[in-house]
């Protein structure tokens, strides 16, 4: 590593641990934040964009619980799919699930469908994060797998729309890249 990078490698250490902490504060007093808005914007993209599959996630930690937006897509008509991590160094792999369906606990803790729900590939990723800035920057935590997945997505040509979805106090002036980190289409955020 070069001085360079072993300094934004620290300056993403700090600001996961400082994003971290201000998540776990508003995800504490969530309780009466209105989706309305939120559910309604995702609902314009959607269509806009004319999306048939929307990749969400379960929340882990204090992450947003976008499982009410997944609720809704499936409500309009749209397939709705889950992460699955095959491997450590892999692109996410999604599978069709709806909200209410079993899940499993995959590796690292994470709720993912049963093992015989189909694969298929969504064109809108809804994408979970500590830190996000105004120009699309996203940081999570380390693992890359958001940041392989879109990258797989384009070399195979089939791109996703990125949605990075946060609590407002998530949303920092700028978040350090590397040139793996991969922008955001947009970002919302209660």
């Amino acid at each position: 590593m070069t001085p360079s990078s072993d300094r934004l490698c620290e300056s993403k250490q700090v600001l996961r641990q400082r994003a971290g902490q201000l998540r776990d504060m508003a995800a504490a007093g969530n309780a009466q934040r209105d989706l309305a808005e939120m559910t309604e914007a995702l609902g314009a993209i959607l269509r806009r964009n004319d999306c048939r599959v929307l990749g969400g996630y379960h929340p882990i930690r204090s992450e947003f619980d976008v499982l009410p937006l997944v609720d809704m897509a499936w409500q309009a008509g749209l397939q709705t799919a889950l992460p699955v991590v095959t491997s450590r160094d892999q692109p996410l792999e999604f599978r069709r699930w709806r909200v209410g369906e079993p899940v499993r606990q995959g590796r690292f803790g994470v709720a993912e469908p049963l093992g015989d729900a189909p694969v298929i590939v969504p064109d809108v990723l809804l994408v979970p994060g500590l830190a996000f800035d105004s120009h699309g920057g996203r940081l999570g935590y380390g693992g890359g797998f958001y940041d392989r997945t879109i990258a797989a997505f384009d070399e195979q040509g089939r791109t996703a729309l990125t949605i990075g979805v946060c609590f407002k106090e998530q949303l920092f002036e700028a978040v350090p890249r590397e040139t793996h980190d991969r922008r955001m289409d947009c970002i919302l955020f209660a």
